[in-house]
């Protein structure tokens, strides 16, 4: 071959070069692509644990395995806790990943009221001070039902047991008797018998006699939407703040009275239960009320002001408005 077709031959290697270059970094992409696609398919349905930033740097050597495991604290004789799972692998700064758990939380003056955890499985932290207490994180399925019957289903849990909360950052979905809901984060303080539910928060209360032969013949319901709110059990009230909504359904008719649905607009409310149902709501910043018309009723009633309190018997039978009254 001549010295002029080896460089002809070179030179249409050189100006091919990008097009490889474009071919390579076409199947490089490509292939980055399959490879988080492989890895996000895998991933599916596996549980992941947000620990706490104490709590991050766990020791990773096993020291053991059992398989069944099961077991009870004590202190002074009085029953603390009682922990199970399928399987419990121990590591060397004795924390544990468990399987399956099943956790049991006693009360402190009566050892047959408990709180109850479950989960797919869990990371168990031992308090290092050589106490009784522990922190323990729940993935997948989880769900808890406390002493004070309240029900939580959850997808991330952690419990502190020295304060008796338990948190989560995800999905939650919550009920106690008449009262369901649900919203992105909750803190449920089980000593203080508080929930606080921390965004896009939606709760429903029903009237409390939902025997489901009754309901249709005397149901009422009210919808509670807000950016977040702090359920009081014991005070029996619910705080609503950042774009509260309130939906007021009662049955057109109840008791031969017509009756009509309400939608409640405010910055913050508070609805106040008596005997299980909403009986009253407090409304704050830019108050506005719109009692609907239905095929019944045909009549309707719209007001705004600063501040009202509202009065709900089966639908809203007063409001009193205060500042800046528009009806």
């Amino acid at each position: 071959m001549s010295d002029k077709q080896t460089k002809k031959k070179n030179f249409q290697i050189r100006a091919k070069i990008p097009l490889i270059m474009r071919v390579l970094a076409i199947f490089g992409l490509v292939s980055i692509v399959l490879i988080i696609g492989i890895g996000f398919y895998w991933n599916i349905g596996q549980d992941e644990f947000r620990l706490k930033p104490g709590d991050t740097q766990l020791s990773k050597d096993v020291i053991g395995i059992v398989k069944g495991y099961e077991r009870r604290e004590t202190d002074n004789g009085i029953l603390k806790y009682y922990i199970k799972a399928d399987t419990a692998t121990t590591f060397a700064d004795n924390h544990q990943e468990l399987e399956n758990v099943y956790l049991q939380v006693f009360d402190e003056d009566d050892s047959q009221v408990f709180d109850k955890i479950s989960g797919n499985k869990a990371i168990y932290i031992p308090a290092k001070d050589d106490s009784k207490n522990f922190r323990i994180y729940f993935a997948g399925d989880v769900d808890i039902k406390t002493r004070y019957s309240l029900n939580i289903q959850t997808e991330q849990l952690a419990y502190d047991k020295s304060t008796e909360i338990a948190d989560s950052e995800v999905l939650v979905n919550f009920q106690r008797e008449n009262v369901s809901g649900q919203s992105y984060g909750a803190i449920v303080n089980i000593e203080n018998k508080t929930l606080s539910l921390l965004k896009d928060v939606e709760v429903n209360a029903y009237a409390s006699n939902n025997d489901v032969a009754l309901k249709g013949s005397n149901l009422q319901k009210v919808k509670l939407k807000a950016g977040n709110a702090f359920i009081e059990q014991i005070a029996e009230k619910i705080k609503l703040e950042n774009g509260v909504e309130i939906y007021l359904t009662p049955n057109q008719q109840t008791d031969g009275e017509l009756t009509q649905p309400t939608d409640i607009r405010a910055n913050q409310a508070t609805a106040f239960f008596t005997d299980k149902e909403v009986r009253k709501i407090d409304l704050n910043g830019n108050v506005d009320v719109y009692q609907k018309p239905t095929d019944i009723n045909k009549s309707w009633t719209k007001t705004k002001a600063n501040r009202a309190i509202a009065t709900v018997d089966k639908e809203l039978k007063k409001l009193e408005l205060f500042e800046n009254v528009q009806i």
